[in-house]
């Protein structure tokens, strides 16, 4: 491999985001490292080769970038943890300067993808217990829920709750505002309620005026 010929530049490197992590190319971290631009990439894939066995998932990946070409090629990218690897591997002027950097610029802050984890978690699992209780509380929910899901049609769910299709449509409703199914009404059918619910307004109301009438009367 080539000598390490350039001083570390921290302003030169560009940084990738992916999956919510901060990753650098071969290339970047070939010149983050000292290398010369001809063989800066290179000799990151080189040094990575030579020491497979010492790398995980977390640590590289390859992504699809866009080339100076303008056209899309596989790319293999580096993780804070592989930049590191990487760094003691090439064992350049730069490496300690370059893993001071990484510390700041690439890592995590400390704690907050595992507690985010732990929370997301927690809050997934109380959700579930939740489903659980609720459909343990209310068993003809638990059967729609259940029919529902397995795709029945309107006439078969109707049949076997003993219900009428308006009564089902509105405890789907109620099951699809908890997320316990996903229901999206038949337009046709929220116009009719609409329509309904308009008519049954406009009675109430003439009802009322003709009861006043005769209070007057």
């Amino acid at each position: 491999m080539n000598a390490p010929i350039q001083q570390f530049n921290p302003s030169q490197i560009a940084i990738i985001d992916h999956n919510g992590g901060k990753w650098l190319t071969a290339e970047q971290l070939g010149l983050a490292l000292g290398f010369s631009d001809k063989r800066a990439r290179d000799g990151v894939n080189n040094l990575y080769n030579r020491h497979l066995d010492e790398f995980q998932e977390k640590d590289s990946t390859t992504i699809k970038l866009m080339a100076v070409d303008g056209k899309m090629r596989e790319t293999r990218i580096f993780s804070h943890s592989g930049c590191n690897l990487l760094s003691f591997f090439a064992n350049t002027p730069n490496a300690k300067a370059f893993r001071a950097w990484a510390k700041e610029k690439l890592a995590e802050p400390d704690g907050f993808i595992a507690v985010d984890r732990e929370t997301l978690q927690f809050n997934m699992a109380r959700a579930g217990l939740l489903e659980q209780a609720y459909l343990k509380a209310n068993p003809e929910m638990a059967r729609l829920a259940r029919y529902h899901n397995m795709g029945l049609n309107w006439d078969e769910k109707a049949r076997l709750m003993g219900s009428s299709k308006d009564a089902l449509r509105h405890h789907l409703k109620e099951l699809d505002r908890l997320g316990i199914v996903a229901y999206n009404p038949d337009p046709k059918f929220a116009r009719a309620g609409r329509l309904g619910s308009k008519a049954r307004q406009e009675k109430r109301a003439f009802l009322q005026q003709q009861q006043s009438l005769s209070l007057e009367g």
